[in-house]
């Protein structure tokens, strides 16, 4: 079995977008998936923005995360450093993924 903190590693020792949306999408079905991946995956996909593409943006992961995300926001439960984590990796990828812009209005209500 593998611990949240293993799939923390994972995310964030990925190279590129891909592997980091591969990775969520093994997870995020998990009741270990929470909103330190989420925030994970963000930052890491910002760090490696330079390799996402059209097949990054339509992975079904993409989807999911951003869903995850929303729901996290929903509750309440993105602690700060989540949330300005996030924020940052939104707005470093506002090129590549502008579509993520309109989760910064629910990032700070």
């Amino acid at each position: 079995a593998i611990s949240p903190r293993e799939i923390t590693t994972l995310i964030s020792t990925s190279e590129t977008a891909g592997a980091v949306l591969d990775t969520v999408g093994s997870f995020i079905d998990s009741r270990l998936f929470n909103e330190i991946h989420v925030a994970t995956a963000f930052t890491k996909l910002a760090k490696v923005k330079a390799t996402i593409g059209q097949p990054e943006r339509e992975h079904a992961s993409m989807g999911k995360l951003v869903a995850s995300l929303r729901s996290f926001l929903q509750s309440r439960t993105l602690k700060a450093q989540a949330v300005a984590n996030v924020c940052w990796a939104i707005a470093s990828m506002q090129h590549e993924l502008p579509e993520l812009l309109s989760l910064l209005r629910q990032l700070a209500p």
